[in-house]
């Protein structure tokens, strides 16, 4: 677990630190590329694992539900109580 951090960070501080131009001129790409990346990551576990996701539907879509939900009170409530930033 440690490493799926540590190792991404440590390098991005190495490449920027040895190859700051190089880093500057990839980095407007650089969203794109992590959004590719975890849709096909999250695609491929998701295709391994499709009949566990399958059976689990209904309790899958309960568990999202709630938790958009449970984001909105938080949103609705903090704005009531004037707390702006906490609610964006």
């Amino acid at each position: 677990m440690l490493q799926v951090v540590l190792v991404p960070v440590i390098l991005g501080a190495a490449l920027n630190q040895f190859f700051p131009r190089a880093v500057k001129q990839t980095a407007p790409f650089a969203p794109l590329v992590a959004v590719i990346s975890v849709v096909l990551i999250l695609g491929s576990v998701m295709a391994q694992n499709a009949a566990a996701v399958t059976l689990a539907g209904p309790r899958l879509v309960g568990a999202i539900i709630s938790l958009h939900a449970g984001q909105q009170t938080r949103s609705v409530l903090s704005m009531l109580c004037g707390l702006l930033a906490c609610a964006t």
